[in-house]
């Protein structure tokens, strides 16, 4: 993201996805980098979730989404259950 992107925002979720091929080590510091670059832009991380969300068929890398500012349904649809498989 770009600092034009946090310029007006205070709050964010994130979510950090493993694409299949990081183990949970990997994935651990990369989260800790990615949360870390956040606050140091004065960010609150209101949700944040780290999994291996959307694969594709153990590719290396990760992605990242971020939100910004998200709304009380917005975090509430985050938090909430899912019906999902998996």
């Amino acid at each position: 993201f770009k600092d034009r992107d946090v310029k007006n925002a205070s709050r964010v979720a994130v979510l950090l996805n493993n694409l299949g091929g990081l183990s949970v080590l990997e994935m651990l510091v990369f989260s800790n980098d990615v949360l870390a670059a956040l606050e140091q832009r004065h960010l609150h991380i209101t949700f944040s979730c780290m999994g291996s969300l959307m694969t594709s068929l153990d590719s290396a890398g990760a992605s990242v989404s971020v939100l910004f500012d998200p709304s009380d349904v917005e975090a509430a649809c985050l938090k909430g259950p899912t019906g999902a498989l998996g």
